[in-house]
């Protein structure tokens, strides 16, 4: 069940705004969305999917099945480790008083992913607290300068 997690980042998020407002501070609050790339190691993160790329490329590479929870139809937005580092850097420099969230654009489901390791899939019953979709708007992030450098596809092809 994700409702303890969204509803104690939603209460993280308030008492920050609050604080920020009382004591007259600035402040910015970033949301990250599916980080991958160099130096990531598969089960390093506890979820259902905190480390999904580094664990199907694991399995591509050691050509053996994973495992997807449900129908590999529910989608994410899979964030370069380069571009978060950018957008925080970028948030640190212009942010002001608001949140925003780092991801890619383009979102895929996990049977993409999946595909574009060029794995084999199998499944197993969906679990309660993986949402659909994980993805979120960037105009906040993009008015501040910020553009994605990294697409999931180039990283899949050239990492296994």
């Amino acid at each position: 069940n994700r409702a303890p997690y969204s509803f104690s980042k939603a209460m993280n998020s308030e008492l920050v705004h609050n604080y920020g407002r009382w004591y007259n501070l600035e402040y910015s609050i970033a949301y990250f969305y599916n980080v991958y790339g160099p130096r990531e190691r598969a089960g390093q993160y506890t979820g259902a999917y905190g480390t999904v790329v580094e664990t199907f490329r694991q399995c591509a590479i050691k050509h053996e099945p994973c495992t997807i929870n449900g129908t590999g139809e529910q989608t994410r937005a899979f964030t370069h480790v380069s571009d978060t580092v950018s957008a925080l850097l970028l948030i640190a420099e212009k942010g002001m008083r608001d949140e925003y969230a780092i991801c890619a654009k383009e979102v895929y489901s996990l049977n993409e992913l999946a595909d574009m390791f060029g794995m084999e899939k199998q499944y197993a019953p969906a679990t309660k607290s993986s949402p659909s979709t994980m993805a979120d708007d960037t105009s906040k992030l993009e008015a501040l300068g910020w553009q994605q450098q990294y697409e999931l596809s180039e990283y899949t092809q050239s990492n296994l």
